[in-house]
């Protein structure tokens, strides 16, 4: 089953100029994508497109086989800057979410905790935000998206900002999270040995007006996080290698040329 469905997606400006043109996108169910490309190409409006923050000004965005109508329960997002509300407690900004759609307070409490649980922070539910570390407001931040039970996950620089090892570390337990929920996941990065690493799949998008100019299957390991040093491993950088020479060609060739 498609999980997302993009179809000559192009989106203008007020000014009438394209940020994005001729996008086609296809996501299985349950995959995991990451998309890369040059700084300000529309990589972050794509993915607000699809979760139906913003209206396309041609084409076509189905989400499981649905035309984007606005937003939608399935689908979460995590967007670059921080999220959480400075004036609740971590456990209060988790639980606001289902509180806000009905849930009754004790079950959303429970669910709230188990997220927090499962991410490795649950003994800072009682904390304000201001208390935890950058990495652990990442993980409070993912806590609260997936207390919506979405299936489908948009991350937009899920990790920016954090230090290499902490950066490493949420990468594997957020892995194995999506895995083990068969969420299916679209993610933006400037780190092409994250992506390579994530993914399934990495799709290699233009400079401005955006569009996709390849796409490079990754064939490492399904449970990535139980293979000892898969990141420093010959296979991973290959890929890499592979991603960076798309990368290079795509920031290189005129509009025109990758459209052709």
């Amino acid at each position: 089953m498609k999980a997302i469905e993009v179809k000559g997606l192009g989106k203008k400006t007020v000014n009438g100029e394209y940020i994005l043109k001729n996008v086609n996108l296809e996501v299985n169910s349950g995959e995991f994508i990451s998309i890369v490309g040059p700084q300000a190409n529309g990589k972050s409006t794509l993915l607000r497109l699809i979760a139906g923050l913003e209206t396309p000004s041609e084409g076509s965005i189905k989400v499981l086989e649905k035309e984007v109508r606005g937003t939608s329960p399935e689908i979460g997002m995590v967007f670059q800057e921080t999220v959480l509300f400075p004036w609740m407690k971590i456990i209060d900004n988790v639980t606001f979410g289902p509180i806000s759609k009905g849930v009754d307070k004790k079950k959303a409490r429970e669910d709230a905790l188990q997220w927090l649980s499962t991410l490795g922070i649950d003994k800072f539910a009682e904390k304000w935000p201001y208390e935890l570390s950058g990495g652990m407001q990442r993980r409070a931040t993912i806590a609260m998206i997936m207390v919506n039970n979405p299936s489908i996950l948009l991350c937009d620089e899920l990790l920016g900002g954090l230090d290499l090892v902490t950066r490493s570390n949420i990468a594997d337990d957020f892995l194995k999270l999506m895995h083990e929920k068969g969420c299916t996941v679209v993610y933006v990065t400037h780190l092409l040995e994250e992506a390579v690493y994530l993914s399934q799949k990495v799709y290699v998008m233009s400079s401005l007006p955006g569009t996709i100019y390849d796409k490079i299957d990754i064939n490492l390991p399904e449970k990535r996080w139980e293979v000892p040093n898969l990141r420093f491993s010959k296979e991973c950088a290959h890929y890499v290698e592979t991603v960076r020479s798309k990368f290079e060609e795509a920031f290189t060739k005129s509009p025109h040329e990758v459209e052709a």
